[in-house]
């Protein structure tokens, strides 16, 4: 019976690490982005005959696509000593002596289920300029931190995340489930395309430190922590001025601002914060305020 439960400590040790370079709980980050796609939809004539089937592959392959992107970031940050400045804690699989071959490989597993997902959407819908969205989606993602020129080490990490989980994530959903995209799928890719990159920010606020040692070159590294703590606050206020704007035609929309209940002490902490542990307080707050964010958001589009 020891050596049993020995076993089952042993296994789930070695499984954990794995689980936890996924960083699921950035997941929210794709979901909420295919959320507010959906809801955008959802104001079109054709978006309210969408099966939740579509619904359903659109959130499932990009989720697939942010997995396989951060285990190829893992990958990319580890053969490049980026995570070794990091405490141990913070240190990911690659950093941690795990096969940097096998970690590429499980992140381009993941980018071709992603592909997998995506195709069996656009040949429902017949939609087949998504494909080309596609192809651009996994490039992006590979190149994040691997390849001869990881733009995330040229601090384009931002601008690429607000692309990716803003205009291709919520005017591809829209696209999809509804076959035309509309002024109003635009306002809530900013939305979207803001707080994902002031979640991205926040995280590099955290690491600017070690990204400053091992010569990764983020926004923060290059800018200063001043610039990116103002940047990373514009962020978070660009959703809440388009729901006010959007708040003329969508009154439901406006119990978004509840949420300032918890981006409020975001700002102060992104103000004040002088240790890499209170930007990851901030980081995390983040990541929470985006749950309900985006339950709220969807539901005004929706009503």
């Amino acid at each position: 019976m020891a050596l049993e439960k020995r076993r089952r400590k042993k296994k789930r040790s070695l499984i954990l690490p794995w689980l936890l370079a996924s960083r699921p709980a950035t997941l929210i980050v794709s979901l909420s982005a295919v959320s507010l796609g959906w809801g955008a939809a959802l104001l079109t004539v054709t978006g309210r005959k969408a099966s939740l089937l579509l619904v359903a592959l659109a959130a499932l392959t990009a989720v697939l696509l942010q997995i396989g992107a951060n285990y190829i970031n893992d990958y990319g940050d580890g053969i490049r000593g980026a995570d070794s400045n990091r405490s141990h804690a913070s240190r990911r699989l690659t950093a941690s002596g795990a096969n940097p071959f096998s970690v590429l490989t499980t992140g381009l597993s993941f980018l071709i289920a992603a592909a997998g997902s995506g195709l069996i959407a656009v040949i429902l819908t017949q939609r087949w300029q998504l494909i080309l969205v596609g192809v651009f989606s996994i490039a992006a993602a590979y190149l994040y931190t691997a390849g001869p020129f990881p733009y995330a080490y040229f601090g384009l990490g931002e601008l690429s995340v607000f692309i990716f989980f803003g205009p291709v994530t919520v005017i591809g959903t829209v696209f999809l489930l509804s076959g035309i995209v509309t002024l109003s799928s635009f306002l809530v890719a900013v939305v979207a395309g803001s707080w994902s990159a002031a979640i991205l920010l926040m995280n590099n606020l955290r690491d600017h430190e070690s990204d400053m040692q091992s010569n990764k070159r983020t926004f923060s590294v290059l800018f200063g922590v001043l610039i990116a703590r103002i940047v990373c606050i514009a962020l978070i206020a660009v959703p809440y001025i388009v729901v006010a704007i959007l708040l003329i035609e969508l009154p439901f929309i406006g119990y978004v601002f509840l949420t300032l209940l918890l981006s409020a002490p975001i700002v102060i902490i992104l103000a004040t914060a002088v240790t890499s542990k209170e930007f990851a307080i901030a980081f995390r707050l983040g990541i929470i305020c985006l749950i309900p964010f985006a339950i709220f958001f969807t539901w005004g589009l929706a009503s």
